[in-house]
Parts: C-alpha cells; structure tokens; sequence
C-alpha cells in the first residue's frame, strides 16, 4: 500500500537518494526536474537502471542498499505535483524561487513543501510567491536545517554514493501552528528525529 505521493524536485545528488530512498519506502514518487534537459536525461536512464541505487555507507560497519524509481518524471509541474501530498525541494537557495514559482498554481490543498536548506529567506519568498494559499494554511512551506545528505551520484539515473545522513534535523513552517504536523511528516519519511520550531529565525 502507498503512504502517499512525494514530488522530488531537480535530478541533482541529493534528489536522486530521495527518489530511491521514498520509493524503497513504498511512497509513490514524481519528480519535477525542469533543468535543461534533465527530465529527458533521467528517464532514458531509467529506462536503462530500472531504478536508482543508492549505496548507504553512513554506518561503515552496517553497509547496505536500497533502489527505487519514481512514477512519473516531468520538467512540467502540471503532470507531478497536482498529485503529490509534499514536495521536496533539496536544491541551492538560488533555485528556490523559480521551483516555488513552478509548483505555485499546481499544489494539492494540505500539501507540504519540505525546503532544504531553510535558511536563506525562503520564509520571505513563500509568503510572495505562494500568498493566501500559505497564509490561510491552505498549504505548508516548512524550512528544514541542516542539509541532510553527503552524497554522489555514481552514474546518472542508475547509482548514487550515500556517504552520511544526518541523524536530527530542525524545522520551522509558515503557517507557525503547522510545525508538528510537518515535522511528524518528515520524521516517518526520513526515519530520523525532526525537532519542530517555533519560528524560522530559530532554523540554523
């Protein structure tokens, strides 16, 4: 059975684990990966892998993998994001506002968008790109500290190098009533202690 449907955003390092990672969990997963050419990229690779594989050496006595792939790839939000229960954004803070542009018009009501990092203003562009809908609670924005990965990809679309996972992270959302809620959220799909805070300024 699904837990749900998660939006990777980018086909970066970090993306590509959570695709494997969500999807060995039995999350459906879409991805919005709108660079260049690089929704064509990873589906042919796909096509190829069958599903990315991650190697997990954060505990170098207990070295394991996990592989999965995701249900959908786009570099258009319409055909991903309609469909997702959260959206995770693990891209650098000068992608943030076109990725919150894109998804704007397409979020679910109750979706969450996980951002990583949180720092940065990201707060700041929620309230201007996503308006009403993030004030009224309509959707949640939740910044998240610190980056969780160190990570490589090996081949595209096929292996990523999983050299440590951070065991505990903080979070801040806007809505500010929302934290628990994300934080439960984040915590079941990562299988790590989230802390929620009670504002942004306090995410570092």
């Amino acid at each position: 059975m699904s837990k749900g449907t998660v939006c990777v955003c980018g086909a970066g390092n970090a993306s590509q684990v959570f695709i494997a990672l969500f999807a060995s969990q039995g999350y459906k997963v879409t991805v919005l990966a709108d660079f260049e050419d690089e929704a064509e990229r990873l589906e042919a690779a796909l096509e190829v892998s069958g599903g990315i594989t991650v190697t997990n050496r954060s505990d170098p006595e207990h070295i394991c993998t996990f592989k999965g792939g995701p249900v959908r790839v786009s570099k258009h939000a319409v055909d991903v994001v309609p469909q997702a229960d959260s959206v995770v954004i693990a891209l650098p803070s000068f992608a943030h506002k076109k990725i919150l542009m894109d998804v704007r018009d397409h979020l679910r009501s109750g979706a969450v968008l996980f951002v990583m990092p949180g720092q940065g203003g990201v707060d700041f562009l929620g309230r201007q790109i996503l308006g009403d809908r993030l004030l009224r609670g309509d959707v949640i924005l939740a910044g998240v500290m610190p980056m969780p990965l160190n990570c490589r990809i090996q081949k595209f679309g096929d292996s990523v190098d999983l050299a440590s996972i951070k065991h505990s992270y903080d979070l801040a959302t806007i809505p500010a009533e929302a934290a628990p809620q994300a934080a439960e959220m984040l915590s079941t799909m990562l299988g790590k202690e989230v802390r929620a805070l009670e504002h942004f300024i306090a995410v570092h």
